[in-house]
């Protein structure tokens, strides 16, 4: 679930080079933006996604950019979607002691309050970025919002995080708590790691078949595509 990476080096004629395989799809961003994607769709290529963060950090490695943009949806053989995530221009790897903190960078919107600081990050802060993306496609608002980047990123900080209970009060407890402890200010209440909280994300009853008539229509950047990935 992560792009691979085919070749790396440098060339006298272009300078340093990577070459990526190439993905035939679109990204999540316009799939929710269309309405193009169900309950337990929207589960299981969440599922995929922690299984992605999951093994970069395992291996040390964070994103830190996390976002609807940057994981794309392509095709199995068999027609069913497959994440690959993407941009891991940003990413560092603390294993080997290379330095995650003094730099805001990210993206506002999916950044978590420690990131938006400056501060040294972890595993946690992607899937803090993962509760966001959850809740701003089942809630049609993000986590935080303002004029600006700084505005978003004060609001980060400063304000606690709204609930998905509250605004979806529809929605299964299991699938309120997921994102309430994805987004939690405090690193020791947040999820500690991606497969802890794929655990209690597969226990959701919206990955059922039945609940395939509830569509997920968020509006994230009010871009349309003309692709169709329904299945």
């Amino acid at each position: 679930n992560i792009v691979e990476v085919l070749d790396a080096g440098e060339d006298p004629a272009v300078g340093l080079y990577v070459v990526l395989e190439f993905l035939d799809g679109e990204d999540f961003e316009s799939v929710v933006e269309r309405g193009d994607i169900d309950m337990p769709r929207l589960i299981e290529l969440t599922l995929q996604l922690l299984d992605a963060l999951g093994a970069a950090h395992q291996r040390g490695f964070v994103h830190r950019d996390i976002k609807p943009a940057n994981v794309f949806l392509t095709r199995n053989r068999d027609g069913s979607l497959r994440v690959k995530l993407l941009d891991f221009g940003i990413a560092r790897n603390i294993a080997q002691g290379l330095t995650v903190g003094n730099v805001v960078m990210g993206t506002p919107h999916y950044m978590a309050p420690e990131q938006a600081q400056g501060k040294p990050v972890d595993g946690r802060a992607d899937l803090w970025a993962v509760g966001a993306m959850l809740y701003h496609a089942l809630s049609g608002a993000p986590v935080h919002d303002g004029d600006n980047a700084n505005v978003i990123m004060v609001s980060i900080i400063v304000k606690p995080p709204p609930s998905l209970a509250a605004a979806r009060p529809d929605l299964s407890p299991v699938l309120h708590e997921v994102v309430a402890r994805a987004l939690q200010k405090d690193l020791a209440a947040r999820w500690a790691s991606a497969s802890d909280m794929a655990a209690l994300l597969r226990t959701a009853p919206e990955r059922l078949p039945t609940a395939r008539t509830t569509r997920i229509t968020s509006t994230l950047r009010n871009r349309g595509g003309a692709a169709d990935l329904r299945e």
